[in-house]
């Protein structure tokens, strides 16, 4: 799967976008790094971290020690 990158502005206009394969190197970690930078973004989006903060912080307030 390829990656794409978007810059969009508060308009909502694209204003640069790149591939993975854009900036290809030869021992390919940017398709990694996208990779997780699509995971970390997908998370944000949908809040898991704060879930899983929350979930924690529960979790602590419950503890008897």
């Amino acid at each position: 799967m390829d990656y794409t990158m978007q810059i969009i502005n508060n308009e909502g206009v694209v204003v640069d976008s790149f591939t993975d394969d854009d900036i290809f190197e030869e021992n390919g970690s940017y398709y990694r790094l996208m990779e997780d930078i699509h995971e970390l973004a997908r998370r944000r989006a949908m809040g898991s971290d704060a879930v899983l903060d929350e979930v924690l912080k529960e979790l602590d307030d419950d503890l008897p020690f």
